[in-house]
């Protein structure tokens, strides 16, 4: 009796050295799902980072709108079907560009030059009234790059606009933004289609 239970005991040692330091691990066992998990800190940080970026990438600005196209673009953007309606940004903006008709003639040759321009369809613009050097030229858009002033100078000579030029001036006013969020990408395309019908209007990712 002695001689098996020594056997048994003897047995019950190896299997238990065998399954505690020679069996392969369960896939399903405990340390071997920490061991497959990549960096689960990283992971959890990745996952509200994921998250920031999708939320501003379907975020635009559209603007910047003086205060009499404001009201006009907010109607375009209502035709998009956004799930909210978009807010108003306000933003004081140095621009320099400028697009105009030079001043020359005095007060009724700005006049003449003004309804020439309504005759061609256009009606975004006004006469320059203060004292200086530009009184009576006629003002037809002041931008915050040269690229967008030139944009409006060929369009305006699309319309036979032949006396309009591009040169410098310091203005300090300000400009509306309208910030749209959570756009799909039909809502996004739609977007930048309307702002090619809004002369000097640009969109961008929201700041």
């Amino acid at each position: 009796m002695r001689l098996i239970a020594l056997v048994l005991i003897l047995a019950n040692l190896a299997f238990f050295a065998w399954w505690r330091y020679l069996a392969p691990e369960d896939e399903g066992t405990e340390p071997t799902r920490v061991a497959q998990q990549i960096a689960p800190d990283t992971l959890r940080l990745a996952a509200p980072v994921s998250q920031a970026t999708a939320a501003q990438a379907s975020c635009r600005e559209w603007g910047g709108f003086a205060a009499p196209d404001l009201a006009r673009a907010q109607q375009a953007i209502a035709a998009l079907g956004l799930a909210a309606a978009p807010s108003v940004r306000d933003i004081t903006e140095t621009q320099s560009w400028w697009v105009y008709i030079p001043p020359g003639g005095g007060r009724e040759a700005a006049l003449k030059r003004a309804a020439d321009l309504k005759a061609l369809g256009i009606t975004d613009f006004f006469v320059v009234q203060e004292e200086g050097p530009s009184r009576w030229a006629v003002s037809l858009g002041i931008f915050r790059s040269e690229e967008l002033a030139r944009a409006r100078l060929e369009a305006l000579r699309g319309k036979r606009v032949r006396t309009a030029q591009l040169g410098t001036r310091e203005a300090h006013f300000s400009r509306a933004w309208l910030q749209a969020r959570g756009l799909t990408a039909p809502q996004m395309e739609g977007l930048s289609a309307l702002a090619r019908q809004f002369e000097g209007s640009e969109v961008r990712p929201c700041s």
